[in-house]
């Protein structure tokens, strides 16, 4: 059922201009890197006046930590997609974080946003959104399925959880800068190294 007054209309108008801006934004980071994006270029792009961008958004810091979130959304839907449905024991945590890496591998300049640009700390009451789309949350409990029966105190799986997404955003910032000349196989092969020694305990 559509909207039905005035207010409902022009609100979802509103959500509908907020999302293209959104959108418009994600899609110049995914192409060009956080370094292209201005609110006049998203503006033009978007094809509304920057002076509809601001009607929408206080400043461009606000603008791209929705885009921030949009972007995590787009993770989320991709481990979904492309992750087994039934993970077990150590194939599945490796399985997991290879998963994780396989889209920054996809779209570097998203690292590259979310790992090397400094964002402003967002309003309060935007806080609680981030906090929803903690990745950190979900892995635990995703390594801890994995791994139920193995053995394992919780404190152990929630450490252990921690320790590869750490290890492995450090494997990205080397193999996405280039400094080291890292091999896409040789981040994959770390990865692996890593995970067996973590979870020699439950071999």
């Amino acid at each position: 059922m559509g909207p039905t007054s005035r207010e409902d209309k022009r609100q979802v108008k509103e959500e509908r201009v907020r999302a293209v801006f959104i959108e418009t934004a994600k899609e110049m980071i995914l192409a060009e890197g956080v370094q292209a994006v201005s609110v006049r270029r998203i503006a033009d792009q978007a094809a509304y006046s920057y002076a509809t961008l601001y009607n929408h958004f206080e400043n461009l810091n606000e603008l791209l930590w929705h885009t921030r979130n949009a972007l995590m959304e787009d993770i989320g839907a991709y481990i979904h997609t492309h992750y087994p449905a039934d993970p077990h024991g150590v194939e599945g945590v490796r399985d997991l974080f290879k998963t994780y890496i396989e889209y920054f591998l996809l779209y570097p300049n998203a690292f590259k946003f979310f790992f090397f640009h400094d964002l402003e700390e967002p309003e309060a009451d935007f806080v609680s959104k981030v906090r929803d789309l903690d990745f950190n949350r979900s892995f635990q409990e995703v390594v801890a399925k994995c791994m139920a029966g193995g053995g394992y105190a919780p404190k152990e799986i929630e450490v252990i959880g921690k320790t590869i997404l750490f290890a492995v955003h450090g494997l990205l910032m080397v193999y996405i800068s280039g400094k080291d000349e890292m091999s896409r196989d040789e981040l994959y092969a770390n990865l692996d190294a890593m995970i067996a020694h973590l979870f020699a305990k439950g071999q």
